[in-house]
């Protein structure tokens, strides 16, 4: 399970974790809490909405 803030570092962690895992045969879990508290919150929420689909 990988914790995303919607910055660089978690979504380049995000992306090596995705890959690692796929190599490995094995399942990938994302979690994302919006607190609200950057005026960015909601871009980065959809944007992780959506890095999580693909």
């Amino acid at each position: 399970m990988v914790a995303l803030s919607g910055g660089l570092d978690s979504c380049l962690l995000l992306t090596l974790a995705a890959q690692v895992c796929e190599q490995a045969g094995r399942h990938l879990q994302a979690i994302h809490v919006n607190h609200g508290l950057q005026t960015a919150a909601e871009t980065f929420k959809r944007t992780l909405k959506h890095s999580a689909s693909v």
